[in-house]
């Protein structure tokens, strides 16, 4: 079923009616979708777990996404197309990255559309909460999700934490940043452990079970503090894992609702859209890779969702996603975004013997969008970008798809920098 409905929750004309340009008035809404999964869909067979979700009276299995929408008053001045932006961390990127803005939660200002790119040209813009672990605060957007069950008790498993404070610490929250902990099974879990390094290509040592603890569940403390610079990895077991991969099915089934369903369902830009393109930065580029890779982009009806994926700085990597106790917001170097197949079209890896491409199960199914791919100069020296046009030895040059198309831009870096610089990890 997918989208089962819509709750406006805020419903205001931005900018209190100021047009923009041609496309003139825009519309803002927020509110909160209801999705409904089919759990034995072929569509949706991809996701790790899904049949271990508890399901709902019609057999579905649900998750509740927060959902911000700007789109043209008079649908007749805008351009049919949506773009939908998926929130990196739970914040709006698009905005910032097309129309030269701060980021803010909710744009409100006439500084906080900036130039008005993307409305002076007609586009309905689309956030849909897709990450589990994002705290519901200051705007950020999250996805609530259900954790997976066995008939035999509480799924158990390991959980992996990197840290590289800033200064001296004395305690330490077991998430990515300002994220939702997964929090320990057992406070006094003989089997958990505690590395430092002083370096990332030093070897990790092991510190003693009896000088650090946990503080809670979802914090740990070290004896003497954690020292600034080094980098610490805590390994733990966790129970009752949340059903990580709906956050992939969450942001294609918003834009196959957008696209396709009708007033009656409670669609706000019903009969508006002809296309659809999807924007993921850093994070959520990795996020767009893993997704394509998946072979996502067709909804429950078979239909294709997106006719076209930017993802912009992602390098060749992809994340954790659509695994048990996955951390999507983690890029530490002991987490799994380093996931072969890197190239569009079909590579072998002659260590393992795998094979596979990126872009090969959406070419099989008939619904690969065109996809741009767009990198820094940082994602280059990171030393995995050349991975997405070369072999994996790094012998010889391997063409894009020829519905893909691949960027530099040379000499820049990862995101653009602020004064004075921020003290964060």
């Amino acid at each position: 079923m997918a989208v089962i409905s819509l709750q406006i929750t805020r419903r205001s004309a931005v900018l209190d009616g100021r047009p923009f340009g041609a496309a003139g008035a825009y519309e803002k809404i927020m509110g909160m979708l209801h999705i409904g999964v089919d759990p034995v869909h072929r569509a949706n067979q991809a996701i790790t777990d899904l049949a271990a979700a508890p399901r709902n009276t019609a057999g579905l299995v649900e998750c509740e996404a927060d959902f911000y929408l700007l789109r043209p008053q008079d649908p007749a001045r805008g351009n049919r197309r949506l773009l939908l932006d998926v929130p990196n961390r739970g914040r709006k990127v698009a905005l910032g990255l097309l129309n030269s803005t701060p980021r803010v939660p909710d744009p409100a200002t006439p500084e906080d559309f900036g130039n008005g790119f993307l409305m002076r040209w007609g586009y309905t813009v689309a956030w849909c909460g897709w990450q589990h672990d994002v705290p519901r605060r200051d705007g950020l957007m999250a996805l609530t999700v259900p954790a997976v069950r066995s008939g035999n008790g509480p799924i158990s498993g390991p959980v992996s934490c990197e840290w590289r404070p800033n200064a001296r610490v004395e305690t330490l929250r077991m998430a990515d940043r300002y994220h939702i902990a997964q929090p320990t099974a057992d406070l006094d879990d003989p089997a958990a452990r505690l590395t430092v390094r002083e370096h990332a290509g030093a070897p990790a040592g092991a510190i003693a079970r009896t000088a650090w603890r946990f503080a809670d569940a979802s914090h740990v403390c070290l004896d003497g503090g954690f020292e600034a610079g080094k980098i610490y990895e805590l390994v733990y077991r966790a129970e009752h894992p949340p059903l990580v991969g709906l956050g992939l099915l969450a942001v294609r089934d918003a834009a196959a609702w957008l696209r396709s369903a009708s007033t009656a369902d409670g669609n706000p830009s019903a009969g508006e859209l002809e296309r659809a393109y999807v924007l993921g930065v850093s994070q959520t580029g990795r996020f767009l890779r893993h997704f394509l890779y998946l072979g996502l982009n067709e909804d429950e009806a078979g239909r294709r969702v997106f006719d076209g994926a930017i993802a912009h700085v992602a390098g060749a990597r992809r994340g954790e996603f659509n695994q048990r106790f996955g951390q999507p917001s983690l890029n530490a170097t002991c987490s799994v975004g380093s996931l072969f197949p890197f190239t569009d079209t079909l590579e072998v890896d002659r260590v393992t013997g795998e094979r596979g491409a990126l872009l090969g199960r959406l070419e099989a199914r008939g619904t690969l969008p065109k996809v741009v791919t767009t990198n820094t100069a940082a994602e280059y020296w990171r030393g995995d970008a050349s991975l997405i046009h070369t072999d994996v030895e790094g012998t010889r040059d391997v063409a894009p798809h020829p519905q893909a198309r691949l960027y530099l831009f040379a000499g820049s870096q990862h995101t653009p920098g602020t004064l004075p610089p921020p003290d964060a990890d």
